[in-house]
């Protein structure tokens, strides 16, 4: 079994048991890619070890979100705040 933390295999379980779904943007499985990509090329992870992570993520009850519905709705909620989230930084008016 991959090295998943604990608490990683924990949710995944919980999430199967009580019908949870995991709500995410669309370029999720592109991250952990990235992230398993990284970990097998320094050894972290064995390609096998990789491939049972990415198996039990993607079979995860996951909603995935379209990312430019994301950053719509984080630009709308910069602008209500006139902050963003980055050390409350003022925002600058919209050209």
């Amino acid at each position: 079994m991959a090295r998943m933390g604990d608490a990683s295999l924990a949710w995944l379980e919980t999430a199967a048991r009580e019908q949870r779904t995991l709500v995410a943007r669309d370029l999720l499985l592109y991250e952990i890619g990235n992230v398993l990509w990284e970990f097998v090329r320094t050894q972290v992870l064995s390609v096998d070890e990789a491939k049972s992570v990415l198996t039990r993520i993607s079979a995860a009850p996951t909603c995935r979100i379209d990312s430019a519905v994301v950053a719509a709705d984080g630009e709308r909620l910069v602008r209500a705040l006139k902050s963003t989230p980055f050390k409350g930084r003022p925002v600058s008016p919209k050209p």
